[in-house]
């Protein structure tokens, strides 16, 4: 339907340092080389050039728009679009603390998905988030390829509101 039009590819980075972009995220994603936090592999290889990207979406924080605005000369596109609904799971008072204190609270991934931390969103929160974004995308390109550059668990959902999956799933 109107999500099987999209194509996108999707880079997800990974921190030790601070809660996890995309801990929980499936390993099919591009993972990113720890080179500056920045991507820099994927960009030798052509693949980007193969996908023909005609527009690029990117999660508004610092890291991501440094990765998108790479992709972006490299592949000759003038713009970047910025998203603050492309944003990484806001993780309220874990900001900023390891996983492990986050996990300790939060120890069943299924029961994230209806309850998140105290100021932050929970796994259908996010959900929400992707869906409207995707919505606003098909409404706005239709026949485009759009290349979304984001975190781990924003990406994770965005995969299962195109495929419909449950949250078992």
């Amino acid at each position: 339907e109107f999500i099987e039009k999209i194509r996108s590819l999707a880079f997800n980075f990974k921190s030790s340092e601070r809660l996890p972009l995309g801990s929980n995220a499936p390993s099919r994603y591009v993972s990113s080389k720890e080179t500056g936090g920045l991507p820099t592999y994927i960009l030798s290889d052509g693949a980007l050039e193969k996908e023909e990207i005609d527009i690029i979406y990117s999660s508004d924080s610092y890291r991501t728009y440094q990765t998108a605005n790479i992709v972006a000369k490299r592949l000759e596109i003038g713009k970047i679009n910025l998203d603050k609904r492309l944003r990484d799971l806001d993780h309220g008072k874990y900001y900023g603390k390891t996983k492990e204190e986050f996990y300790k609270d939060f120890p069943d991934p299924l029961k994230r998905f209806k309850r998140g931390p105290k100021h932050g969103e929970s796994w259908n929160d996010l959900k929400g988030r992707m869906k409207r974004f995707i919505r606003s995308i098909d409404k706005n390109y239709k026949k485009k390829n759009i290349l979304i550059v984001g975190h781990g668990d924003p990406l994770w959902m965005l995969e299962g509101v195109i495929k419909k999956m449950t949250n078992q799933e």
